[in-house]
């Protein structure tokens, strides 16, 4: 992502042809899903869907503007505590649709140290 947002295109473009891709290959692959959920009125799921797509837009824009601006080994550590936040926020917000219990917690701490020890060893 570096060399791209570095050489080939802003991160602005860069974003902008991943996601049109990413809408590309899921629309393919979920078209018959999605006229069928149509059909019933989800203004509601709609809705959220958006949030969430601006949202996750905004955070592939500022991983990429981060990596056109600084190095790699400074925006991984920051980028790979993010199943830090996931885990926080799906506790917060679907307690009761998801369960957080102490096997995921040691997973995503394991995951999460694990992608730091690899940083810290390449800065060795």
């Amino acid at each position: 992502s570096r060399h791209v947002v570095l050489g080939v295109a802003p991160a602005l473009i860069t974003s902008s042809f991943g996601f049109l891709m990413g809408v590309g290959m899921l629309s393919m692959i979920s078209y018959p899903v999605v006229m069928r959920s149509l059909r019933r009125p989800l203004l509601a799921s709609i809705g959220m869907c958006v949030v969430a797509g601006l949202f996750q837009g905004v955070a592939n824009i500022s991983v990429l503007q981060a990596l056109s601006r600084a190095p790699v080994a400074i925006v991984s550590p920051i980028y790979s505590g993010t199943p830090l936040i996931v885990l926080i926020l799906s506790h917060i917000f679907l307690q009761r649709l998801e369960s957080i219990n102490s096997s995921l917690v040691i997973g995503t701490l394991l995951s999460v140290g694990g992608v730091a020890m690899v940083i810290a060893g390449a800065g060795s």
